[in-house]
């Protein structure tokens, strides 16, 4: 068993590797204790809403902010592992936007 899981669209979770996949999260991951211990943790996802759930919003002239949204999937994402337990996380985060929007969130610049 790995101390890692790095995050995923789920439709990639699905195709054949030759590699280790078995701690491959979805990024949308929810509601699941199954990763509590993981350590190391590497966020490979650039998230942005679904533009048809954007536009549902958006004609009925409610604005969504996209970086919050992204933020909120994140953070739950990250609370998948042992960090709920106030333990030490490693986190890569190789998007420089999601990286942004957490170091604003950490920094209450948001």
């Amino acid at each position: 068993m790995t101390d890692t899981f790095p995050s995923v669209y789920q439709e990639w979770k699905q195709q054949k590797s030759k590699g280790n996949t078995k701690g491959f999260v979805a990024c949308n991951a929810r509601a699941t204790n199954e990763f509590k211990e993981k350590e190391s943790l590497a966020y490979v996802v650039n998230r942005f809403m679904n533009p048809y759930e954007k536009k549902f919003f958006s004609v009925r002239g409610i604005e969504v902010n996209e970086d919050m949204y992204a933020l909120s999937e994140f953070i739950q994402w990250i609370w998948r592992s042992r960090i709920r337990k106030g333990k030490a996380i490693n986190l890569y985060i190789p998007s420089k936007r999601m990286r942004s929007i957490l170091e604003e969130y950490l920094l209450n610049d948001m």
